[in-house]
């Protein structure tokens, strides 16, 4: 990798992790770090930045040649500049309803328990087209649940806002969000489950066995030799005598 494309590598990567991490849907862990993976499909998604890959980066940053960036534990990465990242602060200035996505095959449990992540908080966004790009990073076809916040809020939860348009909660309970029906979604779960493969075999084709074209290829058993010694008894009877080897 030349020069110039390390420094672009460097200048992105800080633009996103230090600047406008909520342009790419990304939110910092406590101690600053982001999800390496999240960085990735973030980076992915758009196009003019799909040349930057994940070995380009390590690249980068084993050779010393990152200033700017740093991995930290596997699969999280992080910009020099702590004290210039963003952080996620406490506020009571919300929207009236909010949205996130949740995986498909998690929607029935989420239905009935609520949501609440063990080592993460909830990731909300004002824009439900955010949301839904968001969801895309964990299902193709990610369920989009509608937040009340003055619901939430009645029932003491807190959200911190990070930047302009992402809200963060540590729970939320089924009475405070609402999204498609659950019967429709464990229809369509069970269906894909009961689709199997069928096996395509082309007009006109079919499958051979070579033991039926040339029985000398099966294998012999100690019954099948018996048999095939009485046959051949059989067969010898009824010969000619000058027939007989």
């Amino acid at each position: 990798m030349n020069k110039t494309n390390q420094s672009k590598i460097d200048k992105i990567l800080e633009y996103i992790l230090l600047r406008r991490p909520d342009e790419f849907l990304l939110v910092p862990d406590t101690n600053g770090y982001y999800s390496f993976k999240e960085v990735l499909k973030a980076i992915s998604e758009k196009k003019d930045l799909s040349w930057i890959t994940k070995g380009k980066i390590i690249s980068c940053i084993n050779l010393g040649q990152s200033p700017l960036i740093e991995l930290g534990e596997p699969g999280l990465i992080k910009a020099v500049k702590s004290d210039k990242i963003p952080f996620p602060q406490k506020t009571e200035s919300l929207p009236g309803e909010i949205y996130t996505c949740i995986r498909k095959k998690a929607w029935p449990h989420v239905y009935e328990k609520g949501l609440n992540y063990k080592n993460k908080k909830i990731i909300c966004f004002s824009s439900k087209e955010k949301a839904l790009i968001k969801g895309r990073r964990i299902d193709p076809e990610p369920v989009l649940l509608h937040v009340s916040t003055k619901i939430a809020l009645s029932k003491g939860i807190g959200f911190e806002k990070f930047m302009e348009d992402i809200f963060l909660a540590e729970k939320l309970e089924p009475e405070m969000f609402k999204g498609p029906s659950t019967e429709k979604t464990i229809q369509k779960l069970k269906k894909k489950k009961t689709v199997k493969k069928e096996s395509f075999n082309p007009p006109g084709s079919f499958s051979v066995n070579p033991e039926n074209v040339f029985p000398e290829l099966k294998p012999m058993t100690k019954d099948s030799w018996k048999r095939n010694k009485k046959k051949l008894r059989r067969q010898k009877k009824n010969l000619w005598p000058d027939e007989i080897q």
